[in-house]
């Protein structure tokens, strides 16, 4: 097999990552009762139950946005919210009680190095309300990327499916978009899959309509915003296809958007030593058992 093909099978996965939306965030053992966010039955363990996920939105069941302040929120460039678009958000997890917010027009898109990068800024024509119970999310700021190698991640995808991880590399990523148009350059977060081992049941990797989602690191029982997704197939010229996952890497962007929230601003959480080693140790014993 041609090194050029598998560059082109690569490249395939990350620009039809919005494209193919036929299937769902995949798990190694999908148990709806545990991984889908509104499972209706008693038996329901959502793994995601600790956790608030009101901030966590969607137009029409596909495009994802996740809220980073009161009016803004962020998603993938490839595949974002459109002004006058409507976004649905939940209180809890089930759909018993929900809110519809408008997309304004306004929009900003982050760079690296002089390029466009896939991770987007987007804002809501009004500021959700307190009273609506819809939560927007911090985001993780630690010493170092090496800080966040093998810290454990909560996914968010399609449907309403959430999976687990852990963080394995932070790189960048220069893909190009389609002919004429320029190439992006993102700091990317990626996941590795392991069909065996791993995670067990809740090891994911993402697939089509899981573009714009979220991946969270838990600090201290908060959800702390660490990426959206952004491609899967892997590292172009690999020849992966589906067990390596990328995120936009939303920290190294903090100054990025904050300088065009106006009135609003990300909030920062950095984690207590103790919460982050216990954190790393989970994730360090994990990962030990799945190579």
């Amino acid at each position: 097999m041609s090194k050029s093909f598998l560059r082109a099978l690569g490249l395939v996965a990350v620009l039809f990552l919005q494209s193919l939306c036929l299937a769902d965030l995949q798990v190694q053992t999908y148990q709806p009762n545990r991984q889908d966010r509104f499972y209706v039955g008693a038996d329901k363990a959502f793994l995601g139950a600790a956790f608030d996920w009101s901030g966590v939105g969607q137009v029409g069941g596909g495009t994802w946005a996740t809220m980073v302040s009161p009016t803004y929120f962020v998603s993938a460039a490839h595949s974002p919210p459109g002004g006058g678009n409507t976004l649905t958000f939940y209180e809890g997890n089930d759909t018993s009680k929900w809110h519809t917010y408008t997309v304004a027009s306004w929009s900003f898109q982050t760079s690296y190095a002089g390029l466009p990068s896939d991770l987007w800024l987007g804002r809501l024509t009004t500021p959700i309300p307190t009273a609506d119970h819809i939560t927007y999310y911090p985001v993780p700021d630690l010493p170092s990327f090496g800080d966040y190698l093998g810290l454990m991640i909560y996914v968010n995808g399609k449907p309403t499916r959430v999976g687990r991880n852990l963080i394995d590399r932070i790189r960048v990523a220069n893909e190009p978009d389609p002919p004429g148009t320029p190439t992006k350059s993102t700091m990317s977060m990626e996941f590795d899959y392991s069909a065996i081992g791993g995670l067990g049941a809740d090891e994911c990797y993402l697939i089509g309509g899981d573009s714009g989602g979220a991946s969270f690191v838990d600090v201290g029982g908060r959800l702390a915003l660490v990426g959206t997704h952004y491609y899967n197939g892997g590292t172009p010229g690999a020849g992966y296809f589906g067990d390596i996952s990328g995120d936009s890497f939303v920290p190294y962007y903090i100054g990025q958007l904050n300088a065009n929230m106006v009135g609003e601003s990300i909030t920062v959480i950095v984690p207590e030593p103790a919460s982050l080693a216990l954190v790393l140790l989970g994730g360090l014993a994990l990962l030990r058992r799945r190579k």
